[in-house]
């Protein structure tokens, strides 16, 4: 692949999980509710390192997972300045707003080096390969996502997050549905 065109691509890359931060960040708001319900799920975040490893891996495993935990890294950092400027933290400077929301967060920027490698691996297994099995574990975790939150709460006090969480599955069964037809076609016309 070309310099320009992997640039491009890193860019593409770099950008997209930044947006997709700050999207999550304003539709999560500082409001309970199904905004915030919306904005607490997770699945979603997982397809930021596997995109990052499938469009700008360079169809090796390492720069895969390195890219997979940048793209995830670079997603968090759009969410967490959109939080400094969306929460309503308190009256002080902006930079400690920045640094509250950034340290409320922090486990999720841990997560994110673990997360990361493995979907941006997934995502170069897929373009490699162009096997199904990357795509249907990331379509399982829209699936079992759902489900874990129920087991969790015991059902009690779901209100959104049942109708969310039905929709979360769909959205990993279209996924999959969608992502295997592509592949299945790409590898007959390729």
């Amino acid at each position: 692949m070309k310099r320009s065109r992997q640039a491009r691509n890193d860019l593409l890359v770099g950008i997209g999980a930044f947006a997709f931060g700050i999207a999550v960040s304003v539709v999560k708001g500082n409001n309970a509710g199904i905004r915030d319900a919306v904005g607490n799920v997770s699945a979603p975040w997982l397809l930021i390192g596997f995109l990052g490893g499938a469009i700008a891996g360079r169809r090796r495993f390492i720069v895969g997972a390195l890219t997979g935990t940048v793209a995830t890294f670079i997603a968090l950092l759009g969410f967490y300045v959109t939080n400094s400027f969306v929460l309503d933290l308190g009256p002080h400077p902006w930079l400690t707003d920045l640094n509250l929301a950034v340290v409320g967060g922090q486990g999720y920027f841990f997560f994110s080096l673990v997360s990361g490698p493995i979907f941006g691996t997934l995502g170069v297994w897929w373009v490699r390969t162009r096997s199904v099995i990357p795509v249907l574990i990331v379509g399982l975790f829209f699936v079992l996502e759902p489900g874990i939150q129920l087991a969790r709460s015991g059902g009690n006090n779901m209100g959104n997050q049942l109708l969310i969480g039905l929709v979360e599955i769909a959205v990993g069964v279209s996924w999959a549905i969608v992502t295997i037809r592509r592949t299945k076609l790409s590898a007959r016309t390729g």
